[in-house]
């Protein structure tokens, strides 16, 4: 799995967890605090704030298609002669790390900016040729109306990572799925990829530690305004 390479998540190296670990070291390594904090309330695989709206928090932003965005056109095939709408429909797969950010407001400014553009592709004489171009201009043309969340916080540099001595061993990635309010703050943590539970709440604690510039729409002409969003936290253990 990869990340959006523009606005990206956060990516926590092996080198920039030891670094954090090397830190800490001499602050009692074999017992961590691992419940959540005051105001947090957790679950098996969830933790969330008083002011989370867990019925919308939790989403699954795996796919499109889990998303609720996908539309109904079937994936064209590249024998085939695509429609408008299954062109589309590609684009908005090959752009899911950009919806998973705001899978509506994102869908807003597709079929605003690009969806009108696809019929042009699918009359294209190399259709599959035409495609990378049209993702990218897409992707730039949704984002000039629409910054994703971005971090102001780093894991293991601002914001330690500690675990005990004893699970250093274990290793792992640890994938969370963050969302972050119209203030920046996370609100609401879910679990995607997990490693040693132990980890897994290390993380999370620190993942309520962090804040972010948040997500921002085009508002009028000139102005921008903020909006809650998600963003995925990857951090690289051992």
């Amino acid at each position: 799995m990869t990340l959006c390479p523009a606005r990206h998540d956060s990516l926590l190296s092996a080198a920039l967890l030891a670094a954090a670990l090397a830190m800490l070291a001499g602050c009692g390594g074999s017992s961590v605090e691992t419940s959540p904090p005051e105001g947090w309330q957790a679950d098996s695989t969830r933790w969330w704030t008083a002011e989370a709206d867990t019925a919308s928090a939790f989403r699954d932003l795996s796919t499109i298609e889990a998303m609720g965005v996908s539309g109904q056109a079937p994936v064209f095939s590249a024998n085939a002669d695509p429609t408008a709408e299954q062109v589309a429909l590609a684009a908005k797969q090959d752009l899911e790390k950009l919806y998973r950010k705001a899978p509506e407001t994102v869908d807003s400014l597709f079929a605003e900016h690009v969806a009108p553009r696809a019929g042009k592709i699918a009359s294209a004489p190399n259709v599959q040729d035409s495609m990378d171009a049209f993702v990218k201009r897409s992707h730039d043309r949704i984002t000039d109306h629409f910054y994703p969340p971005v971090q102001k916080l780093q894991l293991g540099e601002d914001i330690p990572v500690p675990y005990p001595d004893s699970l250093r061993s274990q290793g792992g990635s640890v994938w969370m799925q963050v969302r972050v309010s119209a203030q920046g703050e996370p609100r609401a943590i879910k679990m995607i990829e997990g490693a040693h539970p132990v980890l897994n709440d290390v993380v999370r604690r620190a993942i309520t530690q962090m804040r972010w510039e948040p997500a921002r729409v085009r508002s009028g002409n000139y102005g921008w305004r903020d909006i809650p969003s998600w963003t995925w936290v990857n951090v690289s253990l051992g």
